[in-house]
């Protein structure tokens, strides 16, 4: 499979996203969905932060009560992301910075004309796909009338041959 799905947001408020302990692809989901879809300022203690797309400010606290996890495998959890290039993790005292990594490849902001010509795109792949397939059906069936076509031309040789069908 491929290509990518938009998610909306409202889906962090419906009563199903709320059951814990969430797995671990629920778990990379929300931190998709935390993430700041513009950039954005956040206040942090007493003073503001610049938070930029794809990035969003939270604490292992925050994450272990969102989830239904320990602090420990929300820390081994985000520790994996990062070792696998899914997140950049900054963190101090009071807080930690999640940097979706690729966060554009999993949110495309493309313009409405973008989107169409995307669109058309597809329509004729899925056109030419279903010609291939069409084109393969056609040839299949060649295949199968022309060995019909030698199976019959033997009968008839045999046929001359012996001046008689042979009914097995």
């Amino acid at each position: 499979m491929s290509g990518w799905i938009k998610i909306h947001r409202d889906i962090l408020y419906h009563e199903i996203w709320g059951d814990k302990p969430f797995s671990k692809g629920q778990a990379w989901i929300d931190l998709i969905l935390l993430a700041n879809h513009s950039d954005n300022k956040c206040m942090v203690g007493n003073r503001m932060e610049d938070v930029k797309r794809g990035s969003f400010i939270t604490s292992e606290l925050n994450l272990s009560e969102r989830w239904g996890w320990g602090r420990k495998k929300v820390l081994l959890f985000l520790k994996f992301l990062e070792s696998e290039s899914m997140i950049v993790r900054s963190t101090n005292n009071k807080r930690i910075a999640i940097t979706i990594v690729n966060y554009d490849v999993y949110q495309y902001q493309g313009t409405a004309k973008e989107q169409q010509k995307n669109n058309k795109g597809t329509t004729k792949e899925h056109k030419q796909e279903k010609k291939n397939d069409k084109n393969v059906r056609n040839y299949n069936n060649f295949e199968r009338r022309k060995y019909d076509m030698d199976s019959l031309e033997n009968k008839l040789i045999e046929v001359d041959r012996n001046g008689t069908t042979d009914k097995a």
